[in-house]
């Protein structure tokens, strides 16, 4: 008699282990809760860096001017090895504005600043012709563009 209530409960027990004895309502009720938290942390897991505003104080700037660039970064996780790189008014193939920083980037938003100034502006001659002039940013982990904003600006003499 011991022998058949051993034999009984380790059979039991198996139909239990094996999903046997449960109700199906919940069971499919857990299947959907897993599928969905796989789905979101899938999405979670392709959120990307997002430049939410790449701008300066103004639109105009004169001869070694100091420029301030403001950039909002949206981080979906905390992330180190990240670069920035701003380049832009590039007359003669050479960038007058040439900022490169390595930062790292918290969760969520992320605001930050970079200066330098503007270049000598002249109606010619060696400097750089008054005009519009783009400006570039890129995030980038090692050598790859994650993320990339243009703007642009008029220089004045």
């Amino acid at each position: 008699m011991k022998e058949f209530i051993v034999i009984l409960g380790i059979v039991v027990l198996s139909f239990l282990l094996a999903g046997c004895g449960s109700n199906p309502s919940h069971s499919s009720e857990n299947e959907e809760e897993f599928i969905n938290n796989s789905q979101t942390e899938e999405d979670e897991n392709n959120e990307k860096i997002e430049i939410l505003s790449f701008e300066t104080g103004k639109a105009t700037y004169s001869s070694y001017e100091n420029i301030t660039f403001f950039i909002s970064i949206k981080s979906p996780s905390n992330k180190e090895g990240v670069t920035l790189s701003i380049k832009g008014i590039k007359p003669y193939n050479r960038a007058y504005i040439n900022l490169k920083e390595a930062i790292e980037l918290k969760k969520g938003l992320n605001n930050l600043s970079f200066s330098d100034k503007t270049p000598h502006c002249t109606s010619g001659c060696g400097g750089v012709y008054p005009g519009p002039y783009d400006i570039n940013l890129n995030v980038m982990e090692g050598n790859k563009t994650i993320s990339n904003d243009t703007l642009t600006i008029n220089l004045i003499s």
